[in-house]
């Protein structure tokens, strides 16, 4: 009768690992409800169940079909988003149907309606040719005009990466909630830790721990204010605990760092402030630490800064199963801050920290070498990195600028040394509060600050990571630290397309948005453009190594650096033809002072 007719399978039941499951039925059926919509199929021939199964609703199905055309304009980052969106999975060299790769500019991908892949060549953002080619010889078979790409698989998520951080919260939810089961059958048991607490060798409090969850459940004798941390009040001798314990949640590891949950679990402590009283709360980023009642320490003993230090803490947390069951707490691990993987380790005498980068891209460290570079250009005091790879990862070191004799106090904490008024900007805030403790020179600080953050388009320059350096036994201000901590920037997760078009590009620490907060720098003159002549180089230089190659293209190299010379011809622009004015508004400020979470974000 010569009618297109096409068998619709019923679906099968896997009952071993996922992975190596085929998939060639779920693809049929694609296959057959494609060609229903395209009106290619004149009959479908299918068994009872598998008439009654459900499937992909018609209208979400045609809404996922593309079509691309020769010389239609878009970007090949657009292209393989829609493919990730319709469940097709990258490999090297595709070898079946759902599968793409991309090489260059070149992209392949095999849809389950087609009888042969797809291969489609760019030219910067325009579609150069269309053409079948052979799976197995990988040579073009014929050239077309246009190509339908349809869904590969039947369950379709809208943003997979999104999806899956939902599982992980759920697991570490999970993981939580054993923990505090554990927490409750043990709270019956639970005793307070009384310990005093110490700023280097000064006496300060004395304080009572909760020993199941760390928190400070009572303050006795408060013997120096003075050496309170910044933003505790005292009031009739009486330090506020509230005040207090947010102090000491601070020092604690995130709850939100990725792995933090199944080291907990591996280490067998409920909560991450109980690594603290593990620790005595030692940091290498000042010199407050706890000295449990009884216990006969010293300074000079104890701290990181003079004394080694255990990797056991750090090895859990970059994911290492535990070796031993006694493990040695004391470590610098315990009291480091963000969300990304990070831990403290001396190499050649010299206490340095080493910090991963978050998928897909894997950029921060590298970024943070870029930013060392634009800064030493420039002349901005500044911490330097360097890259080191581990395990065919990414991760940047640098060395500790705090010394036994100072300390860093966050820009969060000199925050809190008055109070806010509703009328008052965050910038204009900050400038008061240091004015009061008597920190110098902070509006020249400011200044070369946002404008590098403007320059790398930083996203993440929160309130704890920038701030002061202190003499912690005369409490005699140095002057605001080195910039350190730049690596969430030069747009870390985001696609080639998003970089050009500065879309989703987010700002801190006063305001939203980097235009908003360039109004606040006082001064453009100090700025060598010159100097800052080479910055392709230097990029390309940081981003080429064949390392980075697994992580970052050609085509990527290319958006970065263009969008850092676009901004550095922006700013020269505003140096040239605009008196800076600084702006006491609230408008645009930034409201919640959080680390970013790092959960990729590639929606175009």
């Amino acid at each position: 009768m010569g009618l297109r007719s096409f068998i619709y399978p019923t679906r099968d039941f896997t009952f071993r690992n996922v992975e190596s499951a085929s998939r060639e039925y779920e693809h049929q059926r694609i296959q057959v409800l494609s060609r229903i919509l395209k009106h290619d199929c004149d009959v479908v021939v299918a068994c009872m169940d598998a008439a009654l199964q459900y499937t992909i609703p018609p209208n979400e199905l045609e809404g996922r079909m593309i079509e691309l055309k020769k010389g239609q304009t878009v970007s090949l980052e657009q292209v393989v988003q829609s493919l990730v969106r319709c469940g097709y999975v990258r490999a090297e060299q595709i070898d079946g149907t759902g599968q793409f790769a991309v090489r260059g500019g070149i992209l392949d991908f095999f849809t389950p309606d087609a009888p042969y892949p797809v291969r489609i060549e760019f030219w910067g953002d325009e579609i150069d040719t269309i053409g079948l080619f052979d799976l197995e010889s990988q040579r073009r078979t014929e050239t077309v005009d246009a190509i339908m790409l349809a869904p590969s698989v039947e369950v379709l998520v809208d943003n997979p990466s999104e999806l899956a951080d939902k599982i992980e919260k759920r697991k570490e939810l999970q993981a939580q909630l054993r923990m505090l089961k554990s927490q409750k059958s043990r709270r019956n048991e639970a005793t307070g830790m009384k310990c005093t607490f110490m700023h280097k060798r000064t006496p300060v409090a004395e304080l009572e721990l909760d020993d199941v969850t760390g928190f400070i459940q009572k303050i006795g004798s408060v013997y120096a204010p003075e050496h309170l941390p910044i933003g505790i009040p005292v009031r009739n001798e009486i330090a506020d605990r509230a005040a207090f314990n947010d102090w000491w949640r601070d020092r604690s590891i995130p709850a939100s760092r990725s792995g933090v949950r199944e080291a907990l679990e591996s280490l067998g402590v409920a909560d991450t402030k109980m690594l603290l009283v593990r620790c005595y709360g030692l940091s290498l980023s000042d010199q407050y630490w706890i000295c449990p009642e009884g216990a006969e320490l010293r300074w000079e003993d104890i701290n990181f800064f003079q004394n080694d230090f255990s990797e056991d803490i750090g090895d859990v947390l970059f994911g290492e199963r535990k070796k031993k069951d006694a493990l040695n707490f004391s470590s610098p691990d315990s009291t480091s801050d963000g969300n990304l993987k990070k831990r403290w380790k001396i190499l050649d005498g010299k206490r340095c920290l080493i910090k991963g980068g978050s998928n897909p891209f894997r950029q921060q460290p590298f970024n943070e070498v870029i930013a060392s570079g634009i800064m030493e250009r420039l002349g901005i005091p500044h911490v330097s990195y360097t890259v080191i790879w581990s395990k065919d990862a990414p991760y940047s070191v640098c060395e500790d600028f705090v010394t036994e004799n100072t300390e860093l106090i966050p820009a969060w904490r000199l925050l809190q040394a008055k109070k806010q008024k509703n009328s008052t900007s965050r910038y204009r805030h900050l400038l008061e509060c240091c004015e009061l403790l008597g920190i110098g020179n902070i509006t020249p600080f400011l200044d070369r600050m946002l404008v590098l953050d403007y320059i790398i388009a930083n996203e993440d320059r929160h309130f704890n990571n920038f701030g002061a350096l202190r003499n912690a036994e005369t409490l005699e201000w140095l002057g605001m630290a080195p910039i350190y901590d730049s690596g969430s920037s030069l747009g870390y997760d985001k696609v080639p397309g998003q970089m050009r078009s500065e879309k989703d590009v987010v700002c801190k620490p006063f305001k939203n948005h980097h235009a908003e907060q360039l109004k606040l720098v006082s001064d453009f003159d100090w700025i060598d453009f010159d100097r800052l002549s080479d910055v392709d180089e230097l990029i390309s230089s940081v981003l080429s190594c064949e390392e980075a190659a697994d992580y970052i293209d050609e085509g990527r190299i290319h958006a970065i650096t263009e969008s850092v010379q676009r901004r550095i011809g922006h700013l020269q622009e505003l140096a040239m033809t605009q008196t800076p004015r600084q702006l006491d508004t609230t408008e645009d400020d930034v409201r919640e002072e959080v680390a970013a979470d790092y959960a990729p974000k590639m929606e175009l």
